[in-house]
């Protein structure tokens, strides 16, 4: 896997509307706030020049999917450290059927990641053991990403499925909720409305009170 291939896979991701964002060479932690400038949350981007911009400013980069911003729900069926995912997995869908065909990735432990469209709660074995969720507030490595040399590997073709009702009662709605930024209802360091705001405090604005 060649790093341009890999830098494909984020902007096939970001063409289809998922928010990308750097992470650390061979690994599944973001760069430092000191480095970007602020938390993976704030800066994590679907814009194409953007994307490309970080692969040369930090070439290597594994990349990441912030579920949250992409609406987006990740089952992650996890096989390591004695959990059986693909078992959980089977006993649920005797209950509620198959999963629905969607883009689906191979990660380097031997599990999968399958992607939806939707939201609902991110947490640990929230479908059973070895059937986590990410979701608002949580990331995925991207196809691509490098771990101990073993990569995640997609198996089907980018096209996303809604996620299935039970999977969100299952696991529960959103806990976080998404934080608009409210705007100033001007620019508040324009020379003008700095001199408004001066003359206000020198001439009108109220005596403070002390106690």
């Amino acid at each position: 896997m060649t790093e341009s291939k890999t830098l494909q896979y984020a902007l096939s991701l970001a063409k289809r509307g998922l928010y990308i964002f750097p992470i650390q060479p061979g690994s599944k932690v973001p760069y430092s706030k000191a480095v970007m400038g602020g938390g993976w949350k704030a800066y994590s981007s679907a814009d194409r020049e953007q994307i490309n911009q970080w692969a040369k400013e930090l070439p290597g980069c594994n990349w990441a999917v912030d579920c949250g911003k992409s609406n987006l729900v990740v089952v992650d069926l996890d096989t390591k450290n004695g959990k059986s995912g693909g078992y959980a997995l089977r006993q649920l869908e005797k209950q509620y059927g198959k999963l629905p065909s969607t883009l689906t990735i191979k990660t380097p432990s031997g599990g999968f990641h399958y992607y939806f469209k939707g939201l609902c709660s991110s947490g640990t074995d929230k479908l059973g053991s070895g059937l986590d969720i990410k979701s608002l507030g949580g990331y995925v490595l991207a196809p691509g990403g490098v771990i101990a040399g073993r990569m995640y590997t997609p198996i089907t073709k980018f096209e996303l499925a809604s996620v299935p009702g039970w999977v969100v009662s299952m696991a529960g709605a959103p806990l976080e909720k998404e934080q608009k930024i409210q705007e100033p209802a001007c620019v508040l360091d324009q020379d003008h409305n700095v001199d408004i705001a001066a003359n206000y405090l020198k001439n009108a604005a109220p005596l403070a009170e002390t106690g």
